[in-house]
């Protein structure tokens, strides 16, 4: 019969040989650092510094799924036709630019009823 062998993976060698209160916040960051990289650990943050007078050349589309909190919790699926959606997508992206501030599309078609109501009341 086959003897259980137990295969030992190799285990990162972590040093952390320095003392945090004699250390300084910068070399505890450089070994930090450092311990990172020979772990093969990524960055998910920026380091690049962040210059408040940076002017954005082109404006950003903003993500249509991006969501805010609004207040809606009601959940309202259709299907609509493919012109329909543009023009309130088209709507959207107009009110967004205009009041500077995410539209959304729910948003949009409140509008559009509430606009629909007061042209019923009108009649």
């Amino acid at each position: 019969m086959k003897e259980n062998t137990i295969v030992e993976s190799e285990r990162a060698k972590l040093d952390f040989s320095f003392d945090t209160e004699e250390s300084n916040k910068e070399e505890v960051s450089q070994k930090i650092e450092e311990i990172s990289q020979q772990a093969g650990f990524n960055a998910r943050i920026s380091t690049k510094p962040v210059d408040s007078n940076d002017v954005i050349s082109e404006p950003q589309k903003m993500d249509r799924r991006t969501r805010t909190r609004t207040g809606r919790t009601y959940a309202f699926n259709t299907k609509i036709k493919p012109e329909i959606y543009e023009k309130i997508t088209s709507l959207s992206d107009q009110m967004s630019d205009e009041e500077g501030r995410y539209v959304s599309l729910a948003e949009i078609i409140e509008r559009s009823i509430g606009a629909l109501e007061e042209s019923l009341e009108k009649v």
